[in-house]
């Protein structure tokens, strides 16, 4: 898919929709713990690449594709700690539609 906007739509559906397992929730939390440390920040950093990716397809300044990578991590992860696993589609759209806004 070529479109980073539709890219990064269809990533946060995977993501968002289904419910988070509980084991990268309990990984998040625990992600100071020196056992857990290496491997979950290699994976975050994986993942926030993954978005500044996207986020430089869409024009973006390379400081500010960082800082919005960032933002859709935090949110990622709030969101499962929230415990907020209701799908809302409207959600969604507004919250794709803030991170890649000009």
């Amino acid at each position: 898919m070529s479109d980073p906007y539709e890219r990064l739509r269809v990533l946060f559906a995977r993501v968002y929709e289904p419910v988070a397992l509980p084991i990268e929730v309990t990984l998040s939390k625990a992600a100071a713990d020196p056992l857990v440390a290496p491997v979950f920040a290699r994976v975050m950093a994986a993942r926030i690449a993954l978005l500044r990716d996207i986020f430089l397809g869409l024009g973006l300044e390379p400081a500010e594709a960082e800082s919005r990578a960032w933002l859709a991590w935090a949110f990622y992860v709030g969101h499962h700690q929230l415990g907020d696993n209701e799908a809302r589609p409207e959600r969604l759209d507004r919250i794709v539609a803030l991170l890649a806004g000009a």
